[in-house]
């Protein structure tokens, strides 16, 4: 049997009205500034967690260094001087961290990446991904590889209150993002 089209009806016929399909587009253009706020905001508190992670980094560093000169001046005082020139370019602000993070975008993604240490060349040792933010949700997620989240939101970035809980437990190796 062949079925042959309806001569009476159009392919192209459109059974929605054209006043749904115009307010839809309306409305579609109407959020699309809050939706580019929207996304403009969760950036700028990504690169706030991003300078809180940095922050505790260096935190560590100084407390390590602190900790050194206390714990090895007893077993070994060669290592006291070395300790406390570092110390000592870390409050000059010349010292350096060998450890840096930063924002790479992707198609749905905010990534932060990690880079850890330097080789004597100058190229860097270790690159890791620290976290994924939803661009347009504003939540943060631990990574489980280099192109995908792990399952479960840690985080909105979005929520005042979710937010600050992040930036405080924010931390350079990344404990704050296990449940």
């Amino acid at each position: 049997m062949i079925c042959l089209p309806n001569p009476t009806v159009s392919p192209y016929t459109d059974f929605s009205s054209d006043k749904d399909m115009s307010t839809t587009f309306t409305d579609y253009l109407e959020t699309l500034p809050e939706k580019e706020l929207r996304r403009a905001e969760v950036l700028r508190y990504t690169e706030s967690l991003v300078n809180a992670l940095i922050e505790n980094y260096r935190m560590y560093s100084a407390k390590s260094h602190r900790n050194a000169i206390a714990e090895n001046g007893i077993v070994d005082e060669s290592y006291v001087s070395w300790h406390q020139e570092q110390l000592d370019k870390i409050r000059e602000g010349t010292y350096d961290y060998r450890m840096n993070f930063y924002i790479v975008e992707s198609r749905k993604f905010l990534r932060i990446e990690q880079e850890t240490g330097v080789n004597h060349d100058g190229s860097v040792k270790q690159k890791s991904i620290h976290a994924f933010v939803d661009k347009n949700t504003g939540e943060v997620y631990k990574s489980a590889s280099w192109k995908s989240p792990a399952k479960g939101v840690r985080y909105n970035l979005l929520d005042k209150k979710s937010r600050e809980e992040c930036y405080r437990r924010a931390d350079w190796a990344g404990s704050y993002l296990y449940k």
